[in-house]
């Protein structure tokens, strides 16, 4: 006589459920560790009074450009969506921090043309505000950094883990200042994206 699994499971399903579970273990203690490894409690510390928060410490900035309400379109992009820009010249391999709480895809670190290397933003990270209204890009990043290939490593662990996103806290490195793309200097090209409400990140 056959014996009847009571959960009505077959084998194959039974084992894809226990992969599941462990992936997702596996990448939340990934997700741990790298905020370990990448949180900057100094950071946090000063810009905690900012109304608008700069993904650099403002020791590691050299000099910046005027910040932009809504693009004029004479820099970087056309897109009248963006409620602010700036680009902050810094040393190359300076840290690069998350100015908020932020949602990242699977694929927001990446190259604009994987083909030219000094073409528009080069290798930047994009990410998302926890309600999607704001798009943050961060932009001319060092492709070759430790914490880049971090991040690559914890955006696979969340794709094998069956995840869409993940979230990283206010303060966490997620790239270092670079020279990619169209940039004559290390720098960042820090920019906000305003998707849905309109209103001005500053606040007013």
């Amino acid at each position: 006589m056959n014996k009847v699994d009571p959960t009505g499971l077959e084998e194959k399903d039974i084992n894809k459920t226990i992969s599941n579970i462990v992936n997702t273990v596996v990448f939340q203690i990934e997700r741990a560790m790298y905020i370990i490894k990448y949180h900057d409690k100094n950071y946090i510390n000063e810009t905690k009074d900012n109304a608008v928060s700069y993904p650099l410490k403002e020791s590691d900035i050299s000099k910046h450009g005027a910040a932009k309400k809504y693009n004029d379109g004479s820099i970087h992009s056309s897109d009248k969506t963006a409620v602010m820009q700036v680009d902050l010249w810094s040393k190359e391999g300076n840290p690069l921090y998350t100015t908020s709480e932020q949602n990242f895809k699977l694929n927001a670190q990446r190259w604009e043309n994987p083909n030219n290397d000094r073409q528009g933003y080069g290798f930047y990270t994009e990410s998302t505000s926890k309600d999607g209204v704001f798009t943050f890009r961060y932009a001319h990043n060092n492709p070759d950094s430790q914490v880049s290939k971090d991040f690559n490593n914890l955006s696979k662990s969340a794709q094998k883990a069956g995840l869409e996103d993940f979230t990283l806290p206010k303060g966490t490195q997620i790239a270092e200042i670079g020279n990619t793309g169209r940039s004559t200097n290390a720098h960042s090209h820090y920019e906000v994206r305003d998707n849905k409400s309109k209103k001005d990140y500053y606040g007013e």
